[in-house]
């Protein structure tokens, strides 16, 4: 039973992270007033935070280990995790930030 309960509450855990964690997306995206929201950087990335505001960065993009997007500061530069799960990223890492987005259109 006890390990039953643990299943069901792992599961549950899992569930919640994946529909709350940040969405990373390569180009742009259609605007709700109209033209696109894109990367400032032409190899940047763009992520849609759990509300749907856009943010982006410079270089390629990353989830840690809860969901949340990790960026690499160099125009596009590298991101990616070593073998314990630690974010490594080209330039360093950063958050992506509504500053480094662009609307065209």
């Amino acid at each position: 039973m006890r390990v039953r309960a643990l299943l069901i509450a792992t599961s549950l855990l899992l569930c919640t992270s994946n529909v709350l964690a940040e969405e990373i997306v390569t180009g742009c995206v259609k605007a709700v007033m109209g033209g696109f929201i894109c990367p400032i950087e032409p190899l940047g990335t763009l992520v849609l935070d759990v509300t749907g505001r856009t943010k982006c960065a410079p270089g390629m993009c990353i989830k840690d280990a809860i969901g949340n997007a990790i960026c690499a500061a160099r125009p596009g530069g590298r991101a990616f995790k070593d073998v314990v799960g630690t974010p490594l990223c080209q330039g360093g890492c950063i958050v992506p930030s509504p500053r480094l987005c662009e609307k065209l259109g």
